[in-house]
C-alpha cells in the first residue's frame, strides 16, 4: 500500500484529489494565521506534497493511461525508412 496513492478507487473523483490537497494547505494558512508557523509549515508541505502526488503530471494514470488503454507507440525509436 502506497501513502496517497493516485490509482486508489477513493482519488477517481476530482473533488477527492482537490479537498485532499485544498484542506491541508487551508489549514496550514489557519495555523499561520493563529500563531502556530512550525505547524503551519508543516500542514503547507503536506498539501504540497499531496498535489504533486494527486495532481502532477503522472497522477492517477496507472500504467496503461487515465483512460486504461494503452498510449500511441513511439515511432522515433524506429529507424527511418
Amino acid at each position: 500500500m502506497k501513502f496517497l496513492d493516485p490509482d486508489d478507487p477513493f482519488f477517481r473523483s476530482p473533488v477527492a484529489r482537490w479537498l485532499t490537497v485544498l484542506f491541508p494547505l487551508g489549514w496550514g494558512g489557519v495555523e499561520i494565521w493563529f500563531g502556530a508557523p512550525w505547524w503551519g509549515a508543516a500542514f503547507i508541505g503536506i498539501g504540497l506534497y499531496a498535489g504533486i502526488r494527486l495532481l502532477g503530471p503522472k497522477a492517477g494514470t496507472g500504467s496503461r493511461g487515465a483512460g486504461g488503454e494503452a498510449g500511441p507507440k513511439d515511432d522515433r525509436s524506429d529507424p527511418p525508412g
